[in-house]
């Protein structure tokens, strides 16, 4: 090994890195002083090429600027840009390994490419900015590191695709419209990196596998989105201030995990378009809506916590199902769940309370069921409306400021095995040509009635146990009907005022 130096002055061996490369021999070390350097740079060997830092600027020429060719290059301490609109790849790297250490890359429309099953980049300490097409890109089963490097205001800050596995941690990628997008089936592990005012965080799609892990995300227009039959898992990361937060899409099924969303602008998690996916032991707080399930959607919620919400913790819309288990709906402004528009959401097992408006809302025809899960100091417990099927079963309604349950405006369902309990106004009121079938359900200590049927609803109320309310035990309105049977209604002066 032997060192070569660099000085476009004329007082070193060479004048150009490309005469340096010329006359090296394997190993050698290429020294390059201080100075500006117009070059375009075959690498078919392996060599090092060391700059001087900040003061040391290559300007490439040519299609690719360095081409690497089945070899391996190693620099360090240079500042590369272009000044040739011509110009596709700063450095091109084709079944070679590249090592990159302490380098600026700046402008241009590509700054790294690697490619080829035995291509791979390690870069380490470098900044990348201002790239038309993407910073860094891996392709045909390539792979690499990047560690420690700052991606900042390109259009697409990495690609990875075609079955590339890179790693990329404790990177700062911020103000791109995409600072990581994986496609077509790409992979890689990104973690411990800071992403913030990106469009999108990170882009996941096409069968893409990749694991995201304890990264920050900050002040994205949208931190993740999962598309197009989009795979991988996102665990114990932290997303706040952006406009949304994740975003699930067209077939997408991937994992979260441990994550918190916090502050979005409108969304914290949105799942849309017939995709699935796993929620567990996630937090969701403080954003204008919390979840939304959306277009034939089927995701699955565990131990999780959706609080502090401006409107809903959880909107259902669209005959979006789903699975929301062993989790914590509260101090949402105007419900802990809002269902509509066909949806058919379950929910088991789960903790709602201290809710503005309701703890669970059905209207406009939607078909959701809850079972097992405990309502308790929310505005209303439960209301169902405009043509919405409720089914509640073994589930308790306690302390709500309002009423219980309301079902009305020709809502049906069924209410099967409650306790209805301690509401500050009615246990169970059916309005407006409703319903309901109410079976086996406790009704008591209520500061209203127990059971109210008003404005012409029909209720099939059978082995109920319904005594100790304020006022009446069951009220009928005129022109109302209670079909009754085997009910136990206690300690009331007058069980029915029809």
């Amino acid at each position: 090994m032997r060192t070569i130096t660099v000085d476009f002055s004329g007082t070193a061996d060479c004048k150009t890195i490309a005469e340096a490369m010329e006359i090296a021999t394997a190993y050698d070390q290429i020294i390059v002083h201080e100075g500006s350097y117009q070059e375009h740079i075959v690498v078919n060997k392996p060599v090092q090429i060391i700059g001087s830092g900040l003061d040391t600027v290559l300007y490439l020429e040519g299609v690719t600027g360095i081409n690497v060719d089945k070899a391996n290059l190693s620099i360090a301490q240079l500042v590369i840009k272009t000044k040739d609109p011509l110009l596709k790849n700063l450095i091109f790297a084709e079944n070679g390994q590249l090592q990159i250490s302490n380098c600026l890359f700046e402008g241009g429309v590509i700054g790294i490419s690697v490619t080829g099953y035995n291509a791979i980049l390690s870069a380490t300490n470098c900044a990348f900015s201002n790239f038309s097409e993407t910073a860094i890109k891996f392709f045909n089963r390539s792979t690499g590191i990047l560690k420690d490097c700052q991606i900042k205001s390109n259009q697409k800050g990495v690609i990875i695709r075609d079955g590339c596995n890179p790693l990329i941690r404790n990177c700062q990628i911020s103000e791109n419209a995409v600072g990581v997008k994986l496609d077509n089936l790409g992979e890689g592990l990104v973690e411990d990196s800071f992403f913030r005012r990106n469009g999108i965080g990170v882009l996941v799609a096409d069968g893409s596998t990749p694991v995201v892990k304890r990264c920050r995300f900050e002040e994205d227009t949208l931190s993740i989105l999962i598309e197009k039959a989009g795979l991988g898992i996102i665990e114990d990361c932290l997303i706040s201030s952006c406009k949304k937060g994740i975003l699930v899409s067209s077939g997408a099924n991937p994992i979260l995990r441990t994550v918190e969303i916090s502050e979005a602008e409108e969304y914290g998690l949105i799942f849309q378009n017939n995709c699935s996916g796993m929620v567990q032991s996630c937090v969701i707080t403080e954003c204008r809506v919390g979840v939304l399930l959306t277009d034939k959607t089927n995701p699955l919620f565990r131990h999780t916590q959706i609080s502090l919400c401006e409107k809903w913790g959880i909107h259902s819309e669209k005959d979006s199902g789903g699975l929301i288990e062993d989790s914590e709906i509260c101090t949402n402004g105007e419900a802990g769940f809002k269902f509509e528009t066909g949806s058919r959401t379950v929910i088991r097992n789960c903790r709602i309370h201290n809710n503005g408006g309701c703890g669970c809302l059905f209207t406009q025809q939607a078909r959701a069921s809850i079972a097992y899960t405990h309502f308790t100091d929310n505005k209303t417990g439960i209301i169902a409306e405009k043509g919405s099927w409720l089914e509640v079963i073994r589930s308790q309604i306690i302390r709500s400021e309002k009423n219980g349950i309301v079902v009305r405006e020709k809502a049906n369902g069924l209410i099967d095995r409650c306790y209805v309990c301690g509401n500050l106004g009615t246990g169970i009121l059916i309005q407006g040509s409703s319903e309901p079938i109410i079976h086996e359900c406790s009704v008591s200590q209520n500061l209203g009635n127990g059971l109210s049927i008003e404005g012409r609803s029909i209720a099939v109320v059978v082995s109920n146990f319904i005594t100790r309310n304020g006022q009446l035990q069951v009220y009928v309105e005129d022109g109302s009907i209670a079909k009754t049977k085997h009910n136990d209604i206690k300690q009331s002066e007058q069980s029915y005022m029809i």
